[in-house]
C-alpha cells in the first residue's frame, strides 16, 4: 500500500523546487540585465534604489531576529538608516567624481549619528543602551558594508579604459557564490546523507558542500575560458580565477552557515516568508562573506586600476 504521508512529502517538494527555480530564474534574469545596463544613469539609479531597498529589507529581517530574541524595538529605524547609509554610499561610490569631497565620509558619519540617536531615542528600552546600540550598528553593517562593497566592485573599473569589468567582475562573484548555493542544494537534496551541522543548519550535507565547492571551481573555469580579449591586461595570471572561485564559493558557504546560527538563536526558520525564497537574509547569506573577500582580492591584485 503507498505511503500517502511519504508521497505527500515528495510531492511538496518538487512543488518547492520548482517554485525555487522558477522565482531564482526570474530573479537572475532581472539581475543580469540591470548590472548590464548598470552603468547608464537611469538604470543606475535604479540599481542604487533596489540595492539600498534590498539592505534596508535584510537589515529588518536581522532586526527582527533580535526582537523575538531580546525584544529589540528599532527594527524599523535600523532599516531607514541602512537604506540611507547605502543611498549615500551609491552616491559616494558611482558618482563621486561629481561631488564635493566630503560626500564620502557622509555615509559613515550617517552611521555613527544614527547609533548614538538610537540610544537616545528608546529611553525605556527593556534592553540596555550597550545591547540597543550593538545590535543598531550590527544590524546595518552585517548587510550593509558587503552590499556596499559589492558597488565597490561594480564601479571599482569605472573610470578606466574598461568600465565594464567591473560588471564582469560582479557576474564572476555572483555566478561563483549562487552556483554553489544551487549545486550544494540540488546534489544535496538528491544524494545527501550525512549531515553536516545538523543542529544549526539541517539541510547541509557533506554531500552538498563538495557538490558546491565543484560547482564554483566549474564555474569559474567557464569564466577564465571566456575572458574576453580587451580584459586580458588585466589577467596577468588568468588562471588565479579557478582557486578564487573555489574561495567564494566555501565562504559563500559559510556565509549561509553564520546566518543559519542568527536564525537558529531567535527560533526562527526562515529570515522572512517571502515564497520560495525565504527572506533577503536568506537570498543574500553567501554573498554577504563571499563579497568582501572579492573586494580584497581586487584591491591587493589590481590596485593600480581598481578604485576601492
Amino acid at each position: 500500500m503507498l505511503n500517502s504521508n511519504k508521497f505527500k512529502s515528495k510531492t511538496g517538494a518538487y512543488g518547492d523546487l520548482f517554485q525555487r527555480v522558477v522565482v531564482h530564474s526570474l530573479v537572475l534574469t532581472f539581475l543580469v540585465l540591470l548590472l548590464y545596463s548598470s552603468l547608464f544613469p537611469l538604470t543606475s539609479f535604479a540599481l542604487g534604489f533596489i540595492t539600498a531597498t534590498c539592505g534596508a529589507v535584510g537589515t529588518y529581517e536581522y532586526s527582527s531576529m533580535a526582537k523575538a530574541k531580546m525584544h529589540y524595538p528599532l527594527s524599523t529605524f535600523s532599516a531607514i538608516g541602512s537604506f540611507l547609509f547605502l543611498a549615500l554610499s551609491f552616491l559616494s561610490i558611482r558618482w563621486g567624481h561629481s561631488l564635493p569631497g566630503f560626500f564620502d565620509a557622509l555615509p559613515w558619519t550617517l552611521l555613527i549619528v544614527w547609533v548614538v540617536w538610537s540610544i537616545f531615542r528608546v529611553r525605556k528600552s527593556t534592553i540596555g543602551a550597550l545591547q540597543l546600540s550593538g545590535v543598531t550598528l550590527f544590524s546595518i553593517l552585517y548587510v550593509g558594508i558587503p552590499i556596499r562593497l559589492f558597488l565597490h566592485v561594480l564601479y571599482g573599473f569605472i573610470h578606466t579604459q574598461e568600465p565594464y569589468l567591473g560588471i564582469w567582475w560582479a557576474s564572476f562573484l555572483i555566478a561563483t557564490t549562487k552556483g554553489a548555493d544551487i549545486f550544494g542544494y540540488f546534489f544535496g537534496k538528491a544524494f545527501g546523507n550525512k549531515k553536516i551541522t545538523p543542529q544549526i543548519s539541517p539541510n547541509k550535507t557533506v554531500v552538498g558542500f563538495v557538490a558546491g565547492c565543484l560547482g564554483a571551481t566549474l564555474i569559474s573555469f567557464i569564466f577564465f575560458l571566456q575572458i574576453p580579449t580587451r580584459f586580458a591586461s588585466y589577467f596577468p595570471m588568468p588562471a588565479i580565477l579557478i582557486p578564487l572561485g573555489l574561495a567564494l564559493g566555501i565562504t559563500g558557504f559559510f556565509g549561509d552557515i553564520i546566518e543559519s546560527i542568527f536564525k537558529r538563536d531567535a527560533h526562527l526558520k526562515n529570515s522572512n516568508k517571502l515564497k520560495a525564497v525565504g527572506g533577503m537574509l536568506d537570498t543574500l547569506d553567501s554573498l554577504l562573506l563571499s563579497t568582501p573577500i572579492a573586494y580584497l582580492f581586487l584591491l591587493i591584485t589590481q590596485s593600480k586600476e581598481f578604485i576601492g
